[in-house]
């Protein structure tokens, strides 16, 4: 979750659309863009377009060929096992994923393997990726279930070790 700044260009014939993402209730397409600076390559997520229309139809989001100074924030990778997708070297650009699969994405542009979430106020963001993780509720349930198990076998624990072995003392 480092905020990160780079100035280079993006690459307005490349890019990726990552497919069935949400935004205030409507469809659209993640726009993971390649930003070529003199420290490499790196995958920028410019953030969200709405579906044009009809789903099979790629959307065409305004991208900026100046030289910027963009600013973002360098994105986990997520736990979860991504299904591996595949893309095959001679398919055309822009290419169009189920989900965001950033190794993949990497090696098919020489990028590094880390993706950056543009932040409102950089230039080049379409609407921001969301910079918040969501948990579920019974992650939360199962982390509250976890810490009272700890509790209770440290107050056991204590009764055990200490307490009990004093009263015996003082019995005998």
């Amino acid at each position: 979750f480092r905020k990160i700044e780079l100035t280079g260009r993006f690459d307005p014939q490349r890019m990726f659309f990552v497919s069935e993402r949400r935004h205030q209730g409507q469809s659209g397409f993640w726009v993971i863009g390649i930003f070529d600076t003199n420290r490499g390559r790196f995958l920028v997520n410019r953030g969200w377009v709405p579906i044009a229309g009809n789903v099979r139809v790629n959307p065409n989001p305004n991208t900026p060929v100046e030289l910027l100074k963009i600013k973002g924030v360098l994105w986990p990778k997520e736990d979860r096992p991504a299904r591996r997708s595949r893309i095959a070297t001679d398919t055309e650009w822009p290419v169009r994923l189920d989900e965001l699969d950033i190794d993949l994405m990497a090696a098919r542009t020489a990028a590094y393997a880390q993706e950056i979430r543009l932040v409102a106020e950089s230039p080049g963001v379409l609407k921001p990726a969301p910079l918040e993780m969501r948990f579920s509720t019974a992650m939360h349930w199962g982390y509250a279930f976890q810490w009272l198990v700890i509790g209770a076998l440290i107050a056991v624990g204590f009764w055990y070790f200490v307490v009990r072995p004093q009263n015996d003392k003082d019995t005998t």
